[in-house]
């Protein structure tokens, strides 16, 4: 926060040594004047941290001033005065003891605790008293004890003291008009401070002040400078850090306050690094301070108090003193003085404050002061409902239910507010109207929009409780339950083991009655606002932002699969308390207890018109309930299945199909479910269903017999099409489709397929078995006598013969067709001169066309001897040409593979009568050991075999002859570096 600290200077003094860390005197001056501007625009915290009140007046002092001032805990407080006297005052504000210990003032008292030693400086002379009594102590202030701290003071006059409060208990002083310091020791033998060591410093000292549990020392001097010194080392670094002002120091916790500049204080580590913690900005410059708890508690320039919180630095209270000097700080208490009277500052319990905290509405700040006093989970839970409940009054719900969540409190105690979501009101809003949070908005600018964001925040906490919270909840309250009963039940302790049993029982169905007031009260917010705002369009953007933080967007979302809700309020409320009856969310309810009947009912009644919704038939709901019914649980009978599918089939067709074509565990039994379709389907409607049924079945199942019957469906129902005279367009769609599954479906039986529609007109598809069945020449037949297209027979071959290269056979075959055609051995009617001419022109055709798949030994071979030379002629050049071209094309490649041989030839001579250099400090590429005079191989780096490329021999791998071999196998496998693999051919 203040910057770099400087290094430290590397000159040492002869003399005693002491360590001092700096810091940047630019970045102090910064920071103060923006600390400075920080606190002038910050709040004040409107809440006091102490009560005032005076302890000892005028009168009670007896008309003594007062120079010095501490305390024992919260039992007496130790005066000292101007005139030398040093007394006891007790709560009552009495002064039972009164001694004098010199003639001068009493500058400073110091009491040590674990000691029980009260020390205090009176003209440069330390005495040592018994708390108590005020006794002094003998021991201390026995000068013949050799290297004493007494023998040390009776030369030497002390300007200043500090003590160790902790062990080692070790004694600071500064010496009066000398700039040196001694160190001394607390020896328990002796009960006597001994002297450790003198210590040179580069100024007078005018504050010091021990870091807690450390051995270093912050010192500040008259020249508005200061140092932290390490007691023990003895080494010294320069310069002392600058500041703007008097130097006030004051040990808080592990870091120490240093004054700045006139209104700012600084954090310092014991190594004089910047603490992590904010800047203390004070109104005046401070004289004094003293810390309690998490407040600083500072004397300023005009006398008055000021109490800052440590917890964002800010002014927490000023505090009317007159001309106060002096501070003490006991357990809970800070005494305060001027030089005619004593005031108590008693700390207010952070309880209290935390309290008036929320009372104000300053909840943020409660919580920091809550948890700086570490508080208990019950303590947070407490804060937490308390201020929910407080921000719920002041109109800040978002605030309000993100404490009540943390509060981990019963749900229950917040639907109070709300009466009009209680089981017994829910269709009575008249009566709640007057009760719980509508009392606390009826004075508001606009209730109703207030009491919608109430509701809306409400349903996002109730959400969450159930989604998160419910189950913690449980958790926690039952784990150690669980615990004990796996003990009792392994231990045989059957009674015990039913007791504690009884207990989880007890919590779980006490967490049930929760859930259910929680999950009721949801399903009125959700439905409530959707009817009044969603389905109206207009919600805000703040009220559509917190539904959207919602996880679902319907009502079927959050009941389904389980919900807790109230069965029979909610009933009632989805048809009575809202403007129109939500019939479709009455059946997600119903559904959600697994009323199947009653919600199949419901559904019923949407699309036959008894009930009514807008927007809502019934079909589509049923259709998804009855797809993923389990008939196998009783979930409901098979009747009411078979009942409900007959009338949504009957409405919707295309719909009510996917109750049987969803895929669901466990699946339907086919034979019933195709029982049941052939009852209500019929073959002449545009939709089949047990069609389209037997269609899903068959991705789903290899049973033979289902496929069977699927073709056998679409054949049945293409025939019965042509029969009644149906439009073409039908009848060439249901073609199509049987066509398709023929080409596709691989588990029917295509030989019984085939003896079906062997009879029928079907040629394409007769043609698509055949080829399945690997009889070619059947379907080229039909191709050929019974479609007459040459055409399709020649694309036939082409396609079939190119899945499995045998266009040549195929070709073959439909030649031998051709010629046995013309010899009058297949034609079926013999003497049709059509037919003669168009296997003529197909012959023809074949023989131009596809000579490149005919071989010419075998056609001649298979060509009738009678067969006229013009006939044939077309095929005769086409062969010729051919042979002719793969000659010359031979030819070419061969006379190409002479010349590339001549080249490779031509490069190896050149790339042999290379010369190679080898000198002393040639290594081989692969053992990395000198060549020397051992017989070495050369491997060119790049393809180098190829015309004009020739590189210098600089750039060839050199290897041992041996290291040859496994260089090789190392490019093969390319582990010779990316750039270096070779590619030689």
């Amino acid at each position: 926060l203040l910057g770099s600290f400087l290094n430290m200077a590397s000159s040492r003094r002869q003399t005693s040594k002491m360590r001092f860390l700096s810091l940047d005197r630019g970045h102090i001056r910064s920071e103060s004047s923006k600390a400075d501007s920080k606190s002038r625009a910050r709040p004040q915290i409107h809440v006091e941290a102490f009560r005032k009140s005076v302890l000892v007046d005028t009168a009670g002092l007896r008309g003594l001033e007062v120079s010095a001032l501490e305390c024992q805990a919260d039992k007496v407080v130790f005066v000292g005065t101007v005139k030398g006297y040093l007394a006891v005052i007790t709560p009552d504000g009495d002064m039972p003891i009164k001694t004098r210990i010199g003639a001068k003032p009493v500058s400073q008292l110091q009491l040590i605790p674990d000691l029980d030693i009260l020390v205090a400086m009176c003209d440069g002379r330390l005495t040592y008293h018994i708390p108590s009594t005020l006794r002094k102590l003998n021991s201390c202030k026995d000068t013949s004890i050799p290297n004493s701290l007494a023998a040390w003071n009776a030369r030497n006059r002390i300007s200043s003291f500090k003590v160790m409060t902790s062990k080692p208990y070790d004694l600071c002083a500064s010496v009066r008009k000398q700039k040196k310091l001694v160190i001394a020791m607390w020896d328990h033998t002796k009960r006597a401070y001994l002297q450790d060591k003198e210590l040179a410093i580069p100024d007078y000292v005018a504050a010091m002040e021990w870091y807690s549990q450390s051995p270093h020392v912050a010192l500040g001097f008259k020249s508005n400078r200061y140092s932290i010194l390490y007691a023990p080392d003895a080494k010294s670094n320069d310069p002392e850090v600058p500041v703007e002002c008097s130097v006030m120091l004051h040990a808080v916790n592990d870091v120490m306050l240093v004054t700045a500049s006139v209104d700012l204080g600084i954090f310092l580590k014991h190594t004089g690094h910047p603490a992590p913690k904010d800047n203390v900005s004070f109104a005046l410059p401070p004289l004094t301070c003293a810390h309690l708890g998490c407040y600083i508690v500072a004397i300023l320039s005009d006398g008055k108090v000021e109490v800052i919180s440590m917890i964002d630095k800010r002014v927490n209270q000023m505090i009317d003193t007159k001309e106060a000097r002096f501070i003490a700080t006991g357990k809970t208490k800070i005494w305060v003085s001027s030089s005619e009277a004593i005031y108590v500052l008693k700390a207010i319990p952070i309880p209290d404050q935390v309290n008036q905290l929320i009372g104000l509405g300053n909840v943020s700040e409660a919580e920091k002061l809550l948890v700086k006093n570490r508080p208990t989970t019950k303590d947070i839970e407490d804060f937490h409902w308390k201020a929910g409940w407080m921000l719920i009054r002041g109109m800040r719900f978002e605030e309000s239910f993100t404490h009540l969540s943390r509060s981990n409190s019963d749900p229950r105690r917040i639907l109070k507010l709300f009466p009009e979501l209680n089981k017994s009101n829910l269709n009575n809003t008249t009566s709640a109207g007057k009760k719980g949070i509508h009392s606390m908005l009826a004075k508001a600018e606009n209730p109703k929009k207030d009491l919608e964001q109430a509701q809306l925040h409400l349903l996002l906490y109730l959400w969450q409780y159930r989604s998160f919270q419910s189950g913690r909840r449980v958790e926690k309250e039952t784990k150690k339950l669980k615990e004990e009963y796996r003990i009792y039940k392994e231990d045989d302790e059957l009674e015990k083991a039913l007791e504690v049993k009884a207990k989880i029982d007890q919590v779980e169905k006490e967490e049930i009655e929760r859930l259910t007031a929680v999950d009721t009260a949801i399903l009125v917010l959700f439905v409530g606002f959707t009817w009044d705002k969603r389905n109206l369009r207009v919600l805000s953007s703040e009220q559509k932002e917190i539904l959207d933080r919602l996880p679902f967007s319907s009502l079927s979302d959050l009941l389904l699969p389980t919900n807790h809700c109230a069965l029979d309020e909610c009933a009632d409320y989805l048809q009575n308390g809202v403007d129109s009856p939500q019939e479709a969310d009455l059946a997600v309810l119903l559904i959600s207890k697994k009323m199947y009947k009653e919600a199949l009912q419901v559904f019923h009644d949407l699309s036959t018109g008894k009930r009514r919704q807008r927007g809502q038939d019934g079909i589509l709901p049923t259709v998804e309930l009855l797809s993923r019914i389990d008939l196998s649980k009783g979930d409901l009978e098979p009747e009411l299945l078979w009942h409900h599918a007959r009338w949504v089939l009957k409405a919707n067709p295309t719909e009510g199909i996917r109750i049987f074509t969803i895929d669901r565990v466990p699946p339907f039994n086919p034979d019933q479910v195709i029982k049941f379709l052939t009852s209500l389907s019929f073959l002449d409607e545009e939709l089949d269903l047990v069609s389209v049924y037997l269609g899903y079945l068959t991705r789903r199942t290899d049973i033979v017999r289902f496929h069977d019957l699927y073709v056998q469906r679409l054949y049945s129902r293409y025939v019965a099409l042509v029969e009644s005279g149906c439009d073409e367009d039908r009848i060439e769609d249901a073609r199509d489709e049987l066509k398709a599954v023929m080409e596709t479906n691989n588990k029917f039986d295509l030989q019984r397929m085939l003896e079906i529609i062997e009879k029928s007109g079907l040629d394409e598809e007769k043609v698509v078995l055949f080829s399945r069945l690997g009889k070619h020449r059947q379907a080229l037949e039909i191709y050929i006598f019974s479609l007459q297209d040459y055409m399709a027979a020649e694309d036939y071959c082409l396609t079939k013969g190119r899945k499995n290269k045998t266009e040549k056979r195929l070709f073959e075959e439909l030649l031998r067709i051709y010629v046995d055609a013309k010899e009058g051995k297949v034609t079926p009617d013999e003497g049709d001169e059509k037919m003669i001419e168009f296997v003529e022109s197909a012959f023809q055709h074949l023989l131009a066309y596809q000579s490149e798949y005919l071989d010419p030994v075998k056609t001649l071979e298979l060509i009738p001897n009678d067969t006229e030379l013009q006939t044939i002629q077309i095929y005769l050049e086409s062969v010729m040409r051919a042979s002719v071209s793969r000659r010359r094309n031979a030819q070419i490649v061969s006379k190409l593979v002479r010349a590339e041989r001549f080249d490779v030839q031509m490069n190896l001579l050149e790339l042999k009568r290379k010369a190679f250099t080898i000198n002393t400090k040639t290594e081989c590429y692969v053992c990395r050991k000198k060549i020397g005079d051992s017989i070495f191989a050369a491997h060119p780096p790049d393809d180098t075999l190829f015309p004009g490329r020739f590189p210098s021999a600089e750039k060839w791998i050199i290897v041992h002859k041996g290291c040859s071999r496994k260089y090789e196998e190392l490019r093969k496998q390319g582990k010779m570096g990316v750039g270096r693999v070779l590619h030689v051919k």
